[in-house]
């Protein structure tokens, strides 16, 4: 039981495994770790890509995120006029994600004098930066929190530093190889392509 040792290797004959694997459990790929992880057997298993964790995770903060992650399949990939590699999916999620944490940390720690509600078109413009590839979306979320609260960007940044550096959603690590999943339009709802 729990102490047993367990070679994932051995597992994996007969197993018929997704593409995609999302670990939302602690330390599924733990950073003090060896290569036998929750999330490895997955990959050895016939995975083509698995999303683990690399510390222990917030149970609500966990399904939260999972929420997210259905909520994004359901109502964005649909809209995507081209394919769409899975790596961005999952990252644009995980991106957004991030966003919503940093801004909810800086409003619990007081270090931004506003309700979160008062800061939506914060969130607004870091996802809309995110959903539109752009790669400098946190310095427009940064840009765009200064303004509203009209705090120096300096102080901002000081203070993203200071409590809001590291957050829940960087406990999550994509694996495997997600650049070989395209969802293809008119597919986000019923099905997607796995291949070079």
């Amino acid at each position: 039981m729990g102490k047993d040792r367990i070679n994932l290797v051995t597992l994996q004959q007969g197993l018929n495994i997704p593409p995609i694997v999302i670990l939302s459990a602690c330390e599924t790929h733990p950073l003090d770790g060896n290569h036998n992880t929750v999330a490895n057997a997955f990959l050895y298993g016939g995975a083509m890509t698995v999303v683990g964790t690399l510390t222990p995770v917030n149970a609500a903060k966990a399904a939260l995120l999972i929420a997210r992650l259905v909520f994004r399949l359901l109502e964005f990939v649909p809209l995507i006029q081209a394919p769409l590699c899975w790596s961005e999916v999952m990252g644009g999620m995980l991106r957004m994600s991030y966003a919503w944490d940093v801004l909810e940390t800086l409003v619990r720690m007081h270090k931004v004098p506003y309700s979160i509600e008062r800061l939506r078109p914060v969130q607004i413009a870091a996802n809309t930066a995110i959903n539109t590839f752009r790669t400098d979306w946190f310095e427009i979320m940064l840009d765009q929190l200064a303004a509203e609260t009209s705090i120096p960007l300096s102080t901002i940044e000081a203070a993203w530093r200071e409590v809001a550096y590291f957050t829940e959603s960087l406990q999550y690590i994509q694996l495997g190889n997600p650049e070989n999943i395209w969802i293809r339009p008119g597919e986000g709802k019923s099905g997607s392509s796995a291949g070079n």
